[in-house]
């Protein structure tokens, strides 16, 4: 895990430039997906009968290993849920338990639109909370993205609006955007499905500096290799490993940490 402290944070204080900080990000978030929203409309062939929405339920259980250069090593139980309707409006929730310290580490509520006017783009705006509870420090995220996905590959692009406190009394709210500090930091993935004969064996490879329960500043880097295999229509296992890097000042890397995944995946 990063060690978060008041003095510096790796992106842009928005003390500096902007007041009222909360108001006015919510307002621009607001402003674009409601514009984004608005063009959004699946485009449907007229005289053609709509069929009726499809919902998908989704279920993920997963177990890790994580070994911090820092903070030395733990393991965490992951659950993550996620609701699709209509092929297009999407809903992720998840929690992440650290066996460690006995404390929820990470916590998020994900919204997306997924495929504007039928294409491979969607808009997602996650709500992500870091809690370093054994410390009493708490990083709280929104993150406004866009995603651009067809067979082979994957992009996230966005903006990481991150508040950084240290009171206890507000640690496991993950709404609370009043933080000591703030800071605007590029949020990114790369991702690309390497192509596999069996269609059951799904193998891919990432470079990003976040997932689904952090987000690190730019140079907390890290090259992740996936890999699943379907067991039917409905469940398949999965396992990744994550090897970050940090700093990327003058073309440096200092190892940062390994992380190691895996678990199922059930459509419900």
């Amino acid at each position: 895990m990063e060690r978060f402290n008041h003095k510096y944070t790796g992106g842009v204080n928005l003390d500096y430039y902007i007041n009222d900080t909360t108001g006015r990000i919510f307002l621009s978030v607001l402003i674009c997906l409601a514009a984004i929203f608005y063009c959004a409309a699946p485009v449907r062939a007229e005289g053609t009968a709509a069929s009726p929405p499809e919902i998908n339920h989704q279920f993920n259980l997963g177990t890790g290993y994580e070994n911090n250069r820092t903070l030395g090593e733990r393991w965490e139980l992951r659950g993550i849920y996620r609701l699709e309707y209509d092929s297009h409006y999407r809903l992720q929730t998840g929690l992440s338990y650290n066996g460690k310290t006995g404390y929820i580490n990470g916590a998020f509520l994900e919204l997306g639109y997924d495929n504007l006017k039928d294409s491979q783009y969607s808009a997602r705006l996650k709500l992500l909370g870091m809690q370093y509870a054994q410390y009493g420090i708490a990083a709280n995220s929104i993150i406004p993205f866009l995603n651009w996905r067809n067979t082979d590959y994957e992009v996230d692009i966005g903006l990481n609006y991150r508040y950084t406190h240290g009171d206890a009394d507000r640690l496991w709210n993950i709404f609370d955007y009043n933080g000591d500090v703030s800071e605007i930091i590029l949020y990114y993935r790369l991702g690309w499905n390497i192509p596999l004969r069996d269609e059951r064996y799904a193998l891919a490879i990432e470079f990003k500096n976040n997932h689904e329960f952090y987000a690190g500043n730019l140079g907390a880097y890290a090259i992740f290799i996936n890999g699943s295999y379907r067991i039917n229509r409905q469940a398949k296992i999965y396992g990744n490993l994550g090897l970050w890097q940090s700093g990327s000042i003058a073309l440096s890397a200092v190892y940062y940490k390994t992380t190691l995944h895996a678990g199922f995946e059930v459509q419900l």
